[in-house]
């Protein structure tokens, strides 16, 4: 089944094979800049930074998930402030 659907992809028209080049030129560009926008994050904060993840869990930025805007582009987890916990606590007792 392999070899049919490979024999199916050589028969791909020239022009329908230029847009498919470019999408996957889109998206891997997309891809790599997602990658290296999280690295810089994580060597301009540390690995160590607590944050806030996508769920709302208090992580390590090494160990947060990768999220995106509506745009695809990379969305640094907020900092874990102490302050905030606290403020919410005393807010929760009032």
């Amino acid at each position: 089944m392999l070899k049919n659907n490979y024999n199916n992809l050589k028969n791909v028209s020239f022009d329908d094979n230029i847009v498919i080049h470019e999408l996957e030129d889109t998206i891997d560009n997309k891809f790599f800049e997602v990658i290296r926008d999280r690295y810089e994050d994580i060597k301009f904060r540390g690995g160590g930074c607590t944050v806030i993840d996508y769920d709302g869990k208090k992580v390590n930025l090494k160990n947060a998930k990768i999220w995106l805007n509506n745009n695809g582009n990379y969305v640094k987890p907020k900092d874990y402030d102490i302050c905030d916990f606290c403020s919410s606590i005393i807010n929760f007792f009032r």
